[in-house]
């Protein structure tokens, strides 16, 4: 059996990415488990996290995961889970990012603003009417914030097997990157086809001081984020 962690920020689809493996037979990957809700409902997690991850990983068949956010399981004995699985290195690690940073934090703020963070549901109507404005230091402050955070896990799980893929990737060319998370997990079964259809926004349309942004961080190594 194939253990494995979807580990990323939110807003990535790694949703999306749970819901595919899940159409593989054999293949079971549980949503974010230290996510407060689920937390709430099921208080053995709280209690004894490890233990709840190594009878996690026991059950048989193809593979079996779990989604995983760099925000979660930061406090009390929650804790105890990162230490647990760095040190599993047979764990495998798809490792999901999004390179457009300021279409990650667009995606976070408006999130926030609906308090509906699957973005596949009926309120991502709601979400496409929203206009932002972000300052330029918020914005300088996030891009840096969700580079290093993804370059400090990268680090502590160097010993695990690990698969980089990318949002943007997994929606533009999408069997070809699930295509390399099967070979990834060792599944040998037909790629389902995706019914997911995003809707692209202008960034002009999405925030409402988006050119004075695309003016100030020309010349930076985030310029190229203002032009997708």
């Amino acid at each position: 059996m194939e253990k494995f962690i979807i580990l990323s920020h939110p807003r990535t689809g790694s949703t999306f990415l749970r819901n595919v493996l899940n159409q593989f037979d054999g293949v079971e990957c549980d949503p974010e488990l230290f996510n407060p809700y689920i937390l709430k409902s099921n208080p053995e997690i709280s209690k004894f996290p490890v233990e709840y991850l190594k009878k996690l990983y026991v059950s048989g068949g193809t593979g079996k995961g779990f989604k995983l956010q760099y925000n979660q399981a930061l406090k009390d004995n929650l804790t105890q889970i990162w230490p647990y699985l760095i040190g599993e290195e047979d764990i495998k690690i798809i490792r999901l990012i999004r390179i457009n940073k300021l279409k990650l934090l667009i995606s976070l703020r408006k999130a926030q603003q609906v308090s509906e963070w699957n973005k596949f549901s009926e309120l991502n109507r709601k979400k496409n009417k929203i206009t932002l404005d972000i300052t330029y230091q918020k914005c300088l402050y996030e891009f840096k914030r969700f580079t290093r955070v993804e370059n400090e896990y990268h680090e502590k799980f160097k010993k695990h097997p690990m698969l980089t893929i990318t949002y943007e990737d997994l929606i533009q060319d999408y069997y070809k990157t699930i295509d390399s998370v099967k070979s990834f997990l060792n599944i040998d079964a037909p790629t389902p086809k995706s019914e997911v259809k995003v809707k692209k926004l202008k960034l002009s349309d999405e925030l409402t001081n988006y050119q004075q942004l695309k003016d100030k961080f020309k010349g930076s190594k985030w310029e190229s984020f203002f032009e997708y």
